[in-house]
């Protein structure tokens, strides 16, 4: 990641990051520099007093999909604000919707008309294109293709993986599902579970299997 980051959302209080995350981390570092910000454990943010709630915006990514979720849950029954966090490298079109608590990290190319929903993660070298949409709580790693794809909530893109549909058919990737390093997927997937390609392997998903 570079040294900046662009901060989307931003009503300028003070900014916490919730949690102990590498990248959590990592955006503590690059901020601190510029802003008022602090980091703390999940466990730290759950003694703090509805004031503190109400004095600052927040921030929070993990890769582990269950952690996150419960995570997000509780900050949101404190009615917090979030901001999203963008590295500079990354090429995003006017045109592109980007949700609240969603980090976009290095040299990504997303295209016109694509949506990413709140509290994803999208690593490096991802490209985007045709419509793709991102649902809440996605995480997609490095190196992959999207087109024509609308990612249900909670799917998880393992590193090099290619969603490839014949135009003018959109795949459609049920909630919660994973899809292993490597996968090209060309047809839409029926249920949730762990997939290689369009191969289900397990019935396990981004809740109950952590890929990486």
């Amino acid at each position: 990641m570079s040294r900046n980051l662009e901060i989307l959302h931003d009503d300028g209080r003070e900014i916490c990051i919730v949690g102990n995350s590498y990248i959590n981390q990592l955006a503590y570092n690059c901020l601190k520099t510029r802003r008022s910000v602090k980091l703390m454990s999940f466990e730290q943010a759950q003694q703090q007093s509805e004031f503190f709630f109400q004095d600052h915006q927040f921030f929070s990514t993990s890769s582990t999909m269950s952690f996150k979720k419960n995570m997000i849950e509780w900050l949101q029954s404190k009615n917090v604000s979030f901001i999203s966090l963008v590295d500079d490298s990354t090429i995003i079109d006017n045109y592109t919707d980007i949700g609240y608590n969603t980090v976009i990290l290095n040299h990504n190319t997303i295209f016109p008309q694509t949506t990413i929903g709140n509290h994803c993660h999208l690593v490096n070298y991802i490209t985007l294109v045709h419509n793709s949409v991102i649902s809440d709580f996605c995480y997609v790693c490095g190196y992959s293709y999207l087109c024509f794809t609308h990612l249900g909530t909670g799917v998880v893109v393992g590193i090099r993986s290619s969603f490839v549909p014949k135009p003018p058919v959109q795949l459609s990737i049920p909630a919660w599902t994973n899809f292993l390093l490597n996968s090209t997927i060309n047809q839409p997937i029926a249920t949730a579970g762990t997939y290689f390609g369009n191969r289900k392997i397990s019935d396990e998903t981004s809740l109950t299997y952590n890929i990486f």
